[in-house]
């Protein structure tokens, strides 16, 4: 394979790529859920449950190394804005006014989801609280040349940040506010910021042993996808230890064929362009329309041209959401998370 270039003077689209093509694999695993019986034992569902969701903690912790400033408070009231808004208003407005879910009610609305955060818009209430402590703890890569020693304290920084996570686990269940989904996914989070400090230096190390750590990695990621059933893995100690194997393997093998595609490739830019920059609107937006999509589970042959049909008029009605909803600026807002309309108005 052709080496890995660093580019700092430029927008790398290789990223916006692992984005658009984690996207691409959450919407495709939501319809095989839909219309496929015994979805959870194909092997092109293990692959994406396997890649989906680390791969875009993987990135967010990647692009998360601007420290909290002097004002923590508008900074976090920023990303409460930007993540838990979406969240608030898909819960409320959407779930329980417009589809009335929990008979209409708030309240049971409110009690049932922090139980079960699953049921809404959890990526985004765990990128919230994994934003907030990762941009602390990313704080001592800034202050110390050391790279050691930043190392270690922004590890000690990371455990004080889940130490209440892991507290609320034990007491309430590790399902309350979603406990097992921050602690599991802040260490995708986290190496994605440990990554991103220490870039330059896996890059070298990578473009001098490329073909020996592809085929470690290889293994290291076809192993488990080969002999584990992800979805149904038990969270025990060995087998969260697997997924973890898997996830971070992945993640890597993602990364090295994003950067190795040549970034004037057209599948490539508009992947990364059009999909990939917009990621937490299409999140927001198909599950719109995912939760109102039939569920008449077929078997996988006869799947196909149904998933195709539901994809596709998935993708459209969400990209047509966003589009209107986005030219809003207070849909944009309260829908999307993006206040920048707004400030510039008032």
């Amino acid at each position: 394979m052709d080496k890995i270039i660093v580019n700092d003077n430029k927008r790398d689209i290789s990223f916006d790529f692992m984005k658009g093509l984690a996207m691409i694999l959450v919407l495709v695993g939501h319809i095989m859920q839909r219309y496929i019986c015994n979805y959870n034992q194909l092997p092109l569902f293990n692959l994406i449950w396997a890649l989906q969701i680390p791969i875009f903690m993987f990135v967010s912790g990647f692009f998360c190394s601007k420290p909290i400033s002097n004002k923590p408070f508008v900074d976090v009231g920023k990303l409460f804005i930007s993540y838990m808004l979406p969240f608030f208003s898909f819960l409320y407005l959407v779930k329980v006014l417009c589809l009335h879910n929990f008979d209409g009610s708030f309240f049971d609305a409110t009690v049932y989801t922090l139980n079960n955060l699953e049921t809404s818009l959890w990526f985004l209430f765990v990128l919230f609280f994994l934003q907030v402590i990762g941009k602390c703890s990313v704080k001592v890569f800034k202050k110390s040349q050391k790279k050691v020693r930043s190392l270690v304290l922004f590890c000690i920084y990371w455990g004080l940040g889940l130490l209440p996570f892991a507290i609320i686990g034990v007491v309430f269940g590790m399902t309350f506010i979603g406990a097992k989904f921050v602690l599991y996914y802040s260490l995708f989070f986290a190496f994605g910021q440990i990554m991103r400090r220490f870039f330059a230096e896996a890059t070298r190390i990578y473009n001098k042993y490329a073909v020996a750590i592809q085929i470690m990695l290889l293994v290291g990621f076809c192993i488990p996808i080969v002999t584990t059933n992800m979805f149904l893995s038990p969270d025990n100690m060995l087998g969260v230890a697997i997924r973890l194997l898997t996830g971070v393997t992945g993640c890597l093998l993602v990364l090295i064929l994003c950067k190795i595609w040549n970034d004037e490739n057209r599948l490539k830019i508009i992947i990364a362009n059009h999909i990939g920059r917009y990621t937490l609107e299409i999140y927001a937006a198909h599950m719109l329309f995912y939760v109102q999509l039939p569920a008449q589970q077929w078997g996988t042959f006869d799947a196909v041209f149904t998933v195709l049909i539901a994809g596709g008029y998935m993708f459209l009605l969400t990209a047509l959401y966003i589009i209107v909803f986005r030219n809003i600026s207070v849909t944009d807002l309260v829908l999307f998370g993006h206040y920048e309309a707004v400030v510039k108005r008032l």
